[in-house]
């Protein structure tokens, strides 16, 4: 499981990363 931080950190790197809108 991941923790609070992780899942944050990974929806800022899926927004910044995979999203350029």
């Amino acid at each position: 499981m991941n923790t609070q931080a992780e899942i944050d950190q990974a929806i800022r790197d899926y927004q910044q990363g995979r999203l350029t809108d």
